[in-house]
């Protein structure tokens, strides 16, 4: 397996977490305590695909990062990619979704925002 940043596995997943941790890091002195909102535009291992709309990326051999690589002391993580809204792992990792169906199949669930 290959290690990065002394994590054993894939080197995709390690990049994801390092490069989020890395933000933490440098954002931690400045937001001083405040919270935060973290972003990304990827597959998260878990959510939803709606059949026929949504393709799987691989990315090394790689589809999805689990919900953990994202630190927990990001306030709220918000995701783009899966079209379904869904939080993933923990109640803060959430999928936005799409405001209206995007293929015929996407038709049978509510589509919208939350607030």
């Amino acid at each position: 397996m290959t290690r990065l940043n002394g994590e054993s596995g894939s080197p995709i997943i390690a990049g994801v977490r390092s490069l989020y941790a890395e933000l933490v890091d440098t954002l931690r002195e400045p937001i001083d305590g405040l919270p935060f909102v973290l972003m990304g535009h990827l597959h998260v291992a878990g959510g939803i695909e709606s059949e026929g709309a949504e393709r799987r990326i691989l990315v090394g051999g790689q589809h999805a990062v689990p919900h953990d690589v994202f630190p927990a002391e990001a306030s709220y993580v918000a995701l783009g990619h899966l079209h379904k809204a869904q939080a993933i792992g923990r109640d803060t990792v959430r999928y936005s979704g799409s405001l209206i169906p995007l293929s015929a199949t996407e038709l049978p669930y509510a589509h919208g925002s939350l607030s």
